[in-house]
């Protein structure tokens, strides 16, 4: 038995025989003392379910370090002065059979509904000329960017592929390629590139990219789509962490305290590591000890960070993969009127920007001022279901880092402009308010979430996902989070899971030592 094992050991053993009336009014569920000290930095999915389970087993004292003033991470809903909400954060089950979130719904009786189908007949597809496509054709053109896009996430069709190129963006553009080839009439091969062009971009906020040529090819099929509809909140996704935080004591929980140092302490095989083995400092000046930490930061926060966060405690096979990963941003735009002027509820505006490789042989279209160029990241502008008077604009990549530095005036200007040129609406109204999403600025995140990107791979996320051990090979510091799951980067339930993980290794390694 090594010293680790002798010391957990005493400190249950300890627990199990100092009981009192305190001990039972414990926020514990077991009547003994919690003996080993788990902190958790971060109040996102990921940490509240892994405290969930360690405060559920009762051999544990529990503590979360938050950054901020709330629970949640990145998944976020704002109440309005009308009592309205709206997502600031995530937005979507996404997939619901199988899915560990929907069950979380189900189980809590959170009401959710199916995501509107933007691809409906109510949608409007326009050119930057005000020219009206027809939706069955831009619906066509869209389908068959789609069946490129899901082979390439089919290895049995990359061996045709070009050996110079190693990402999805080149493979993709490759095939379009040879398909506009086939097209003779010139303005129909612009109006399908510009098609083409939009699906990208919708691509690009779906992954959090600035290319679709940042992301890995041979390993984009490793993501896994769970399958069933997706799904939204009636009354918003921050339910979810609320009804977890529900099964959490809230001495468990501490707001406002920015973790700012993860130190190692020295080992003593003569000492019995009372006082933990990890020592955790926040910038309130506030100081935690742990036998055990589980890090659910995000990516963009360990890329910033990381080699001073944890003060010399991270391998540099662990710094380089933090560094090589792909961590990306997406944003939104909700745009809020005094009267709709869109027709339908559930409606949707398409908008086909020139291709830059296949212009349209009536000239430039739209013209942009110098520092306009984010506006043609403006593909796709859908209306708000618990807003009705409401559109919301998504936005990826350099663009939407872009956007989160300008004024909520000059948002509400440009946009209105693009909307008339590509309406032909002149006098469509500004909406009375701009709601911007910032992530990217937010340090405490530092961005959306993870993707795999070219310099990197899957094989990256698990490296990314193990622990960091102390001199017995025992696991010291654990990360949680999306950008730790192999299958599900990217995704809340992914970040649900591992955050369970986690709890789950801790728990394990206790009880084979109890």
């Amino acid at each position: 038995m090594n010293q680790l094992q002798k010391t957990f050991r005493n400190k249950l053993r300890k627990s199990q025989s100092s009981k009192s009336d305190a001990d039972k009014a414990s926020h514990q569920t077991d009547s003994s003392t919690p003996s080993i000290d788990v902190v958790i930095i971060g109040a996102g999915i990921a940490g509240l379910a892994a405290a969930e389970l360690l405060c559920a087993d009762g051999h544990f004292k529990v503590t979360i370090l938050e950054g901020s003033n709330r629970i949640g991470g990145r998944i976020y809903t704002t109440d309005l002065d009308d009592k309205s909400k709206l997502e600031i954060g995530a937005q979507f089950i996404h997939g619901h059979k199988k899915n560990p979130i929907y069950k979380l719904a189900k189980k809590y009786g959170i009401k959710v509904y199916n995501e509107a189908d933007c691809y409906n007949e109510k949608s409007l597809h326009l050119t930057e000329r005000g020219d009206v496509v027809r939706t069955s054709k831009a619906i066509k053109a869209m389908d068959f960017y789609e069946d490129i896009l899901n082979q390439s996430t089919n290895r049995q069709y990359l061996n045709e592929l070009p050996s110079n190129s190693n990402n999805v963006g080149s493979y993709i553009k490759w095939k379009l390629k040879e398909k506009l080839s086939t097209i003779p009439n010139k303005d129909e091969q612009s109006l399908l590139a510009s098609i083409y062009s939009c699906r990208e971009a919708i691509e690009c906020v779906i992954s959090a990219c600035d290319s679709l040529q940042d992301l890995h090819l041979q390993d984009f099929g490793d993501y896994i789509e769970l399958s069933g509809e997706d799904k939204e909140f009636k009354n918003g996704f921050s339910e979810i962490p609320h009804k977890i935080a529900q099964n959490i004591p809230t001495d468990v929980l501490h707001l406002n305290n920015r973790v700012q140092k993860i130190r190692r302490n020295s080992t003593d095989t003569g000492q019995d590591n009372k006082n933990g083995r990890v020592t955790i400092e926040c910038t309130n000046a506030k100081t935690y000890k742990a036998d055990f930490v589980i890090c659910t930061v995000s990516l963009g926060v360990l890329k910033k960070e990381a080699a001073d966060l944890f003060d010399s405690s991270l391998s540099e096979k662990k710094l380089k993969v933090i560094d090589r990963m792909g961590f990306g941003l997406t944003d939104k735009l909700y745009l809020r009127y005094s009267k709709p002027f869109w027709k339908h509820r559930d409606f949707s505006y398409f908008f086909y920007w020139d291709d830059e490789d296949y212009k349209d042989s009536r000239g430039k279209g739209i013209q942009l001022a110098e520092g306009e160029e984010w506006l043609r990241s403006i593909v796709n502008i859908e209306t708000v279901r618990l807003n009705s008077d409401t559109l919301v604009i998504w936005i990826s990549g350099e663009c939407a880092r872009v956007m989160e530095k300008l004024s909520k005036k000059d948002i509400s200007n440009s946009i209105t402009r693009v909307l008339q040129k590509f309406t032909g609406i002149s006098n469509l109204p500004e909406p009375y308010d701009v709601i911007q999403t910032k992530w990217f600025s937010d340090p405490l995140f530092c961005g959306s979430y993870s993707y795999i990107s070219t310099s990197s791979c899957s094989d990256d996320v698990d490296t990314l996902a193990e622990p960091e051990v102390d001199e017995d090979g025992c696991p010291l510091i654990l990360f949680a989070g999306e950008a730790t799951h192999r299958n599900f980067y990217s995704t809340t339930h992914g970040a649900y899971l591992t955050g369970q993980r986690e709890a789950t290794r801790i728990i394990n390694l206790i009880n084979s030592n109890a």
